[in-house]
């Protein structure tokens, strides 16, 4: 048996936990059974109505279309897929990166389509919120534009969270 070198460190359990690499696909996976409602946001939002455990998965924008599809599956097996992204550009990157359209849910006051759903969302069990996460300081209550949404992107600032509420 080899001694061990000073320069290789002992971790304790915990610490080797949470240096693992954890794939967000098989945590999904495993969850896909349980989910009964998945939320879209232009970011992530902690807002349970009742005590629950959330489970937080960070993910590049590269893994889009695959949470795309899966998202798609989920809505064809009856899961009920809200959108709450009302500022179009945002939607509208929200989209390319997951390769997803959102269906119309109604119509506006001008009688045009309406693909997002007015009010607050509130978390509860086995729920599954998506949502952006800009990585820069941006002033707040200010909406980005199309070609700045598309900048950070292209620059790596921009990944996706996904949050199951459990």
């Amino acid at each position: 048996m080899e001694p061990e070198s000073e320069s290789e460190e002992k971790l304790t359990p915990r610490e080797e936990f949470e240096r693992r690499e954890i794939d967000p696909r098989g945590v999904l996976e495993a969850v896909r059974p349980f989910v009964r409602r998945v939320a879209v946001l232009s970011v992530p939002l902690m807002n349970a109505r009742v005590p629950v455990f959330a489970a937080a998965l960070p993910m590049d924008v590269g893994m889009g279309p695959w949470l795309g599809g899966y998202v798609r599956g989920l809505a064809s097996e009856g899961v009920s897929v809200e959108n709450y992204v009302a500022h179009p550009p945002t939607l509208a990157a929200l989209e390319r990166i997951l390769g997803y359209e959102f269906p119309i849910v109604g119509r506006g006051e001008d009688g045009a389509p309406v693909r997002f759903i007015r009010g607050k969302y509130v978390a509860g069990h086995n729920e599954l919120q998506v949502s952006l996460v800009i990585k820069q300081r941006v002033e707040e209550r200010r909406a980005l534009a199309p070609e700045e949404i598309d900048a950070l992107v292209r620059d790596g600032k921009v990944a996706l969270a996904v949050i199951y509420y459990y």
